[in-house]
C-alpha cells in the first residue's frame, strides 16, 4: 500500500472528530501515524523503488566489478556470459572487500594487490596467539587438578589419622583429657614419644 491517502483521512478524522478530541492517546497515536507516513514518503523519494541494500556505494562497486569482468572476458575473446563470469577476478577474502583482486589466479599463497594479504596474516597471528593461550590455560588447569588431588589425599589421610583419636574421645570419662602429643604425632605435626 503505497498510497497513504486513506490513512491520512482517518488520522484527520481522529484529530477533528469531537469524540476523540478529549483523549490524548488518540492524538498521540494520530501524530505517530502521520510521522510514519512522512518518513515513508521521505524514504520513497530518496531511494525510489530500490530495496534498502541497493545503496549507491553497493551499486558502484557491483558495476565496477562487472566492468572489470567484462573487460577481462573481452580481452581474452570470451563471448559467452558464463565464460565472462568464470574469467572475473575473485574478490579479496582476506580484507573482505578492499576492492583489490587476487594475483596469481588460484596459485597457492597468492595475495590481494591492494592489501597484500595483511589482514589474513594478522588473523593467523591472532589465531596462533589464542592457541598458545589455550595451551597455557590447559597446562595451568592440569596443574590445578594435580594439586587439588594431592590436597584431597592429604585431607583424607588426616581424617583417617583422627578417627582413632575421636573414638578415644568418645570413651573419655568426664574430667579426663586426650594426650595432645599423641594426637599431634598421629597427625604428623609432632614427635612420637
Amino acid at each position: 500500500m503505497t498510497d497513504h491517502t486513506e490513512l491520512k483521512q482517518l488520522v484527520d478524522r481522529v484529530l477533528t472528530d469531537r469524540r476523540f478530541c478529549g483523549d490524548e492517546n488518540h492524538k498521540t497515536l494520530a501524530d505517530g501515524v502521520l510521522a510514519l507516513i512522512a518518513e515513508n514518503e521521505r524514504l520513497t523519494k530518496q531511494w525510489g523503488d530500490r530495496p534498502a541494500y541497493r545503496t549507491p556505494e553497493y551499486e558502484s562497486k557491483r558495476d565496477a566489478m562487472w566492468r572489470r569482468a567484462h573487460m577481462v572476458a573481452t580481452s581474452k575473446g570470451y563471448d559467452h556470459i558464463n565464460m565472462a563470469i568464470a574469467a572475473a577476478p575473485s574478490a579479496c577474502v582476506d580484507c573482505m572487500g578492499c576492492g583489490g583482486e587476487w594475483q596469481g589466479e588460484g596459485i597457492a599463497n597468492s595475495v590481494c594487490e591492494t592489501c597484500k594479504g595483511s589482514r589474513g596474516k594478522a588473523l593467523e597471528e591472532e589465531r596462533d596467539q589464542l592457541r598458545a593461550e589455550i595451551a597455557g590455560l590447559k597446562t595451568g588447569y592440569e596443574a590445578y587438578e594435580r594439586v587439588n588431588a594431592e590436597l584431597k589425599a592429604e585431607s583424607e589421610a588426616l581424617r583417617n589419622a583422627l578417627r582413632p583419636l575421636l573414638a578415644n574421645w568418645d570413651d573419655l570419662k568426664p574430667g579426663e583429657s586426650i594426650n595432645v602429643d599423641a594426637a599431634r604425632a598421629a597427625m604428623g605435626q609432632g614427635e612420637q614419644s
